[in-house]
């Protein structure tokens, strides 16, 4: 799961901020239960084999009762043989209702949709996604069609 941290943390990892520090142990202690560093655990730090550590990596998965990504992360490589039955997506109403479709699509059996309506709207910076509609939340058509939030 590193890899969706890393718009959030420096790369390569000698640039990350002190895991000590106040202001990042709390990012520190997340980054302890991302795959990247289970897999790192199951294999052994000093592995460098991709095959082997990607075989650990999708034995992980395959065994998690819960996985934690974001809607257009449950599409990655890393995610392509799990399926979703349950969804819990949360602040709903800031997602866009295409980034929702993503672990929906992927064998989604019951949805919890999390977040209000009346908040933040999606953050859509494309004028021509804007253009064609694709700022609506999944959310908002719901309670737009009369689902009540």
């Amino acid at each position: 799961m590193r890899t969706f941290f890393h718009a959030l943390v420096p790369h390569p990892a000698s640039t990350y901020p002190d895991p000590h520090s106040a202001a990042t142990s709390g990012l520190a202690d997340l980054l302890r239960y991302s795959l990247d560093e289970i897999v790192k655990e199951t294999v052994g730090p000093n592995n460098t084999d991709p095959g082997e550590k990607h075989l650990a990596g999708q034995r992980l998965i395959g065994q998690a009762q819960v996985v934690c990504t974001t809607c257009v992360g449950a599409g990655t490589a890393q995610l392509k043989e799990k399926k979703f039955g349950g969804v819990l997506i949360d602040e709903a109403a800031q997602a866009t209702e295409v980034a929702c479709m993503v672990p929906i699509m992927l064998g989604c059996q019951q949805l919890v949709l999390v977040g209000d309506h009346c908040q933040l709207p999606p953050t859509v910076v494309s004028e021509e996604a804007e253009a064609e509609g694709l700022t609506l939340s999944l959310f908002e058509r719901l309670v737009t069609a009369g689902v009540p939030p």
